[in-house]
């Protein structure tokens, strides 16, 4: 918890992998990047009221709680995903556990967050593990805070040592964001790794004039452009960190700036409305987008109903035609009963008919057999009459020669 007392604004970075922890932009996962500058690997921490040494880790880009799921990160594997939600309960709660130079953080389950690998199927995810199923090396549970804003309101003591590493990790996050004064922080550097001449009195005091001068210069730079455009281009937290140079520096010259934290609870009122305007906007364009794609398929359904009342007339003609069609497929049902039951009765006489054929045709059969007896009976019927007549013949002959 040392390393995080002093820390209002920082960065987490895996001693194994050497990358931050960052936000991803679907504000619900969280990975591991090399890139430092981006908003998303900034964090702020919170104090679980109640509990000691328990924090809450929020994301300075998204607002959304580091949280240690329930979810299997792989199925067959171990560790579980850890995700930024808005949830609430232990499950945004973390115990950060120094161990040297490094931290660890617990969860409310006793896993440890941990940064993968980035071979597959891990991909530079982070997820909370327990003790005992690391498949490599304890070290991807460590990590370095590198503080990017130092808590000036913070009341605890600290050797000046520490105080001169967090003002220059805080004027290097500043001099990352100004382009133009690298050669004053050059010369400052310079000057910072010198014989070690100066006493670190000097050092801090000449560390807090940089500060101050850049301050000034970055100032310059934001008075030039709208606060819609600050806010925008995540400018928000640089005029923020400017007006607390100011106070720290009036404060270390005996001064009470109640103009400039005023000033300070202006700028958070004003951010505030903006996010709440800008939000507003976003529900407008939101509700006239929704609201043109109703009409669009108000358009479509009035359509489709057109399309309907079309469907219901052809509908209603092939009903009836179906009804025309009905009433002939029964006249031909008629029909084929008609002449169903004509072919029974002329199958009736055909049968009959073939039958006396049949009887016919076996009767002359009968008498072709017969015909060749009577054709010589025929044949000697005649000659019997020849005979007789030959006779006849001559009886008349005999008579008259009487």
């Amino acid at each position: 918890m040392d390393l995080l007392q002093r820390a209002k604004v920082f960065r987490l970075k895996c001693s194994h992998h050497n990358k931050y922890l960052v936000a991803d932009e679907d504000e619900e996962r969280v990975r591991q990047s090399r890139d430092k500058s981006s908003s998303r690997a900034r964090w702020v921490y919170e104090l679980v009221e109640g509990k000691e040494n328990v924090i809450r880790i929020r994301s300075g880009w998204s607002y959304r709680y580091l949280t240690a799921s329930d979810d299997p990160f792989l199925l067959g594997m171990t560790g579980k995903k850890v995700l930024q939600t808005i949830s609430h309960g232990p499950i945004l709660e973390w115990e950060p556990i120094k161990e040297g130079p490094y931290i660890k953080l617990k969860s409310h389950k006793g896993s440890y967050l941990r940064a993968n690998p980035r071979m597959p199927p891990w991909r530079n995810t982070v997820t909370h593990d327990e003790p005992g199923n690391w498949a490599v090396t304890d070290n991807m549970i460590l990590w370095i805070v590198d503080i990017v804003e130092i808590d000036y309101q913070f009341s605890g003591v600290a050797d000046d040592c520490s105080i001169e590493d967090s003002r220059e990790s805080n004027v290097s996050s500043m001099s990352s964001d100004i382009g133009d004064h690298k050669s004053t922080y050059s010369a400052f550097e310079d000057e910072l790794e010198g014989t070690g001449a100066s006493p670190a009195k000097s050092n801090s005091e000449h560390i807090h004039q940089v500060e101050v001068e850049m301050a000034k210069k970055t100032l310059k730079e934001l008075k030039d452009l709208d606060f819609h455009t600050i806010l925008t281009s995540q400018r928000g937290e640089k005029l923020e960190r400017v007006v607390k140079v100011f106070i720290a520096d009036a404060k270390s010259q005996g001064r009470i700036p109640g103009d400039l934290i005023n000033l300070l609870g202006q700028l958070k009122v004003m951010q505030n409305e903006h996010i709440s305007a800008t939000q507003d906007l976003i529900k407008y364009t939101r509700f006239s987008t929704r609201k043109s794609e109703i009409m669009a398929e108000l358009k479509r359904d009035a359509a489709q109903a057109r399309e309907l009342e079309t469907f219901q007339d052809e509908l209603q003609t092939a009903r009836n035609a179906k009804d025309e069609l009905v009433k002939q497929l029964e006249e031909v049902e008629n029909i084929i009963m008609d002449l169903e039951k004509a072919q029974a009765d002329n199958s009736a006489d055909a049968e009959e008919l073939i039958s006396r054929m049949g009887q016919k045709s076996q009767k002359l059969e009968e008498m072709r057999k017969e015909e060749r007896t009577w054709q010589v009976r025929r044949t000697e019927a005649s000659r019997m009459l020849e005979r007789v007549e030959e006779d006849w013949v001559k009886i008349k002959t005999m008579f008259l020669a009487d």
